[in-house]
């Protein structure tokens, strides 16, 4: 088997691994989603951990990744495989759209991302809301109860 034939299966294999990843990620957006529509901050705190863990997997995949296929495009003599049109080596194909799918997998994820980012910005500013209501009418509630000095009266009766 030659050596670019070798690269590209290697490559594709990664990126079933990768688009394995990627599909996990997205349920667990949309776990995040959920939980931050229902308000359940433990829920959410689980779906976080888990984006991150599947996140440094998904980085080490991307490097080796970026290895291999600096490796493949010097094989074939190639500065850019995503303009090439023919199939310069066998699996070549199947690896472009294997990658399509990943891009449109994480694309799906990179959106939730940003619906959930808007969600909990809005739910931060509505906390600091009440956060601030609660220190004014702690601040109000305080000088209600403020206990005055005993002073003798400015106005003295004289009768005369």
């Amino acid at each position: 088997m030659n050596r670019s034939k070798e690269l590209t299966e290697y490559l594709y294999r990664i990126s079933e691994a990768k688009l394995q990843l990627m599909v996990t990620l997205l349920e667990a957006t949309q776990e995040q989603q959920q939980a931050l529509e229902e308000e359940n901050l433990e829920v959410l705190d689980q779906a976080i951990g888990k984006k991150n863990k599947i996140i440094e997997k998904i980085d080490v995949l991307d490097k080796e990744f970026a290895e291999k296929y600096q490796d493949l495009k010097e094989a074939l003599g190639i500065e850019d495989l995503s303009k090439v049109e023919e199939e310069p080596v066998e699996g070549f194909k199947d690896l472009k759209e294997k990658i399509q799918e990943i891009m449109a997998t994480a694309n799906k994820v990179n959106q939730m991302d940003q619906e959930n980012m808007k969600k909990m910005k809005k739910d931060m500013e509505k906390v600091q809301s009440k956060i601030k209501n609660a220190r004014t009418g702690k601040k109000a509630m305080g000088s209600y109860n403020k206990k005055y000095k005993q002073s003798e009266s400015i106005f003295i009766d004289k009768k005369k």
